[in-house]
């Protein structure tokens, strides 16, 4: 879990799809367009699957359930959030400029995952075997 691999994969994910999402929202060429939504796609999924897959293997069995429920709520929540603030800042700076700010969010968190790489640390499961997670709702 903690190999460069894992942490490779997420923050250059995380660093395609800001910079896929800038080209797209500056573009007006049709193919360079569609090759920006590839690219911010795929990085986006280069970026998720390793952080789910490290969150749902990481809780014993018995709480997975649980696990999968929070990490399904907090995704939700962003979608709402999500559609709220870039509504409201569309109309204030223009859906291009919208979709800039975006990516460039996106970069900018990947340039922080990468000056902190060194200090994430995800526990492997087999570290995790014996210990008692207590969840309020036992």
């Amino acid at each position: 879990w903690n190999s460069p691999i894992f942490k490779i994969l997420v923050i250059g994910g995380t660093a395609l799809t800001g910079v896929a999402t800038m080209i797209f929202s500056k573009t007006s060429w049709l193919p360079l367009g569609m090759l920006a939504l590839f690219l911010s796609g795929g990085g986006f999924m280069v970026a998720v699957m390793p952080l789910r897959s490290a969150i749902q293997s990481n809780p014993p069995v018995k709480f997975r359930g649980r696990v999968m429920g929070i990490q399904f709520s907090c995704f939700f929540l962003g979608l709402v959030i999500g559609k709220v603030i870039p509504g409201w800042l569309t109309k204030q700076i223009g859906i291009s400029n919208c979709l800039a700010l975006i990516g460039a969010i996106g970069v900018l968190v990947s340039v922080m995952l990468f000056a902190i790489r060194r200090k994430i640390n995800i526990p492997k499961p087999k570290e995790l075997i014996g210990v008692e997670l207590t969840f309020p709702l036992q």
